[in-house]
């Protein structure tokens, strides 16, 4: 099934190091580092440092001499964040400023290659991921043991920066640490590191403590285990192995076989969030992730899969009695800064709850009570509103690029044969292909993603929009499409009828001047169903026992029969098109 996608950007290399160079000048400048500077350092050169070690060695891993030199810079960005959270000067940490620009330098004057691929951490830019907490779990290890020699691995992507952070709280405790990368490859179920004989000799003779530090573990847990498997084939001591991870699941729950069997075999080291949070923000607070918000806000028994879920919190309001604020997690750095301008405009045209600000990660809006979206058919307006608010998408979040033809089309025949069997992904392509010039010509927008009712909520201003910043931009497969999608979504997901399709569309295309649409969406009925669908039945598969996993298998039977009726009429309008 494709469920996942990749989310990743080309860089120049050149203006990048530039900009790392122009924020830690600044950063070096004050007594104290800033926090939110430094954590937007920590992260963007740590995405390098990874996208450089991925281009220097793609098939196994070594340590040149430019990888040590952008490893040290990391390190001293660790150092940078760690005085930046504790409050300390940073001419007191072992790696000095004008030392960490000295390095930088360095680094830019080398050969490098021109462009880099980066791909996007997914704990800073979905899950709340804190480095902070990384940082906390590290001093509460070295405070376990005695000063001494500690490896630090990091495994690339978002553990490059996470293993800096570790690597400096290690070494201002007095630890002497050898710090480094690794990239797990292999199948998801059956990752293993591999190594140049050099860097395996290396590691082999240095006796120590070892920390594997990453993000997870992930549904297989084979990054971890696979590496402190291949660290024992060098020598290394079960025992002198630790993991520090973001969570420490019931092993019985991963999907690797093999990581089950080790998982509980070395020790795991984690600090929750919710350790770091009022140091963030001095307000107390009810979590609500995870799909607490049904229980708590009255919703009902909508289907989620709590892994998947955004960080989202229930604040008071410091200045006022009574009032409260939604912090939705929106991602660390300039990947939630970047949704800033959406949910301003959004919120200005009366479509998504006020906006009252940004804090560290989390975008942060005025609390709406309200009722989610029952019996359509009791809500007068409700499809007015929601023409509006897709024809302001339309308008207002275009990306200038085409839409990705052949990634639906690879999608929709992948899944539609998991969902259906061979003989219906059979029937999928011919009616497409007569489509393809009405759907090549169509611009990318950055769509809502998530037209489920549950996400409507009636309140005595009307009706508002809860969820709308960034499943155009999360690590499942939606991604940027013809608003065609969303308009599905509603079809699919709101239970229209005939008749209050129609009148849906009409009232769209009248607002936003897209006339073709309606000739698009047989189309984009099939994608979203074979989308939600694989999506559906993916969830059934991971959730194991929870009660979660009988609400997706009802989906799951209704986007299959749901998405053999889209095939049949899709079929019907390729026929007249043909």
């Amino acid at each position: 099934m494709i469920v996942y996608r990749e989310s990743e950007r080309t860089v120049t290399t050149g203006p990048l190091l530039s900009e790392l160079q122009q924020g830690l000048r600044a950063q070096a400048m004050r007594r104290i580092p800033l926090h939110g500077p430094a954590t937007d350092l920590l992260i963007e050169f740590g995405e390098l440092e990874a996208a450089l070690a991925d281009r220097l060695l793609p098939t196994r891993d070594g340590w040149p001499p430019t990888l040590r030199l952008a490893r040290r810079i990391s390190v001293g960005i660790g150092h940078l964040f760690r005085c930046a959270w504790r409050g300390i000067p940073s001419d007191q940490a072992p790696v000095r400023p004008e030392a960490l620009l000295g390095a930088l330098r360095t680094l830019v004057q080398l050969p490098l290659p021109r462009t880099l691929t980066l791909r996007a951490p997914e704990g800073y830019t979905h899950y709340g991921l804190y480095p902070e907490t990384y940082l906390e779990a590290a001093r509460r290890f070295s405070g376990e043991h005695p000063a001494s020699h500690a490896v630090v691995v990091g495994l690339r992507s978002i553990g490059t920066s996470l293993s800096a952070v570790v690597t400096a709280e290690l070494e201002a405790a007095g630890w002497s640490v050898s710090s480094l990368t690794l990239r797990p490859r292999g199948a998801v179920h059956d990752r293993r590191i591999d190594l140049t004989r050099e860097l395996a000799c290396r590691l082999a003779a240095d006796a120590a403590w070892w920390v594997v530090v990453d993000e997870g573990p992930g549904m297989s847990g084979s990054s971890f285990c696979g590496t402190a498997e291949g660290l024992e084939a060098l020598g290394v001591p079960s025992a002198r192995i630790t993991f520090f991870c973001s969570w420490d699941p019931d092993p019985g729950t991963l999907t690797s076989p093999r990581a089950r069997a080790r998982w509980t075999t070395h020790r795991r080291l984690w600090v929750p969030f919710e350790e770091v949070w009022p140091r963030l923000e001095d307000a107390p607070f009810r979590d609500l992730s995870g799909g607490a918000w049904r229980q708590t806000l009255g919703y009902g028994p909508a289907a989620v899969h709590p892994h998947h879920e955004r960080r989202k919190l229930l604040c008071a309001e410091p200045r006022a009695r009574g009032d409260l604020r939604l912090f939705r997690f929106a991602g660390l750095g300039h990947y939630g800064r970047g949704k800033l301008s959406r949910a301003h405009l959004l919120a200005e045209a009366g479509f998504t709850p006020p906006l009252v600000g940004w804090n560290h990660g989390f975008i942060v809006e005025s609390f709406l009570r309200g009722r989610p979206l029952r019996a359509l058919s009791a809500q007068p307006g409700f499809l007015a509103q929601v023409s509006r608010y897709l024809a302001c998408i339309y308008k207002e979040f275009a990306v200038g690029e085409a839409i990705d033809l052949e990634q639906n089309l690879a999608m929709m025949r992948e899944n539609v044969a998991e969902l259906l069997g061979d003989a219906w992904a059979a029937r999928v392509d011919p009616p497409a292909e007569r489509h393809r010039n009405l759907l090549c010509d169509q611009i990318a927008v950055a769509v809502d993603g998530r037209m489920l009712p549950h996400e409507w909520i009636r309140t005595r201003g009307g009706w508002f929009k809860t969820d709308a910043l960034d499943h155009h931009d999360d690590h499942f497969f939606t991604g940027r499409q013809d608003i065609a999608w969303d308009l599905a979504g509603c079809a699919v997901e709101l239970g229209l009828s005939d008749g209050a399709l129609a009148t849906l569309l009409q009232s769209y295309v009248r607002r936003s001047g897209d006339r073709g649409v309606a000739a698009r969406l047989p189309f984009y009925n099939v994608a979203y169903l074979a989308c939600r669908g694989a999506y559906a039945v993916f969830a059934v598969r991971t959730l194991g026992d929870s009660p979660e996993r009988a609400g997706f298998a009802a989906l799951g039977e209704k986007y299959r029969e749901g998405l053999k009726a889209a095939i049949l009429r899709l079929q019907r309008t390729g026929e007249r098109r043909g």
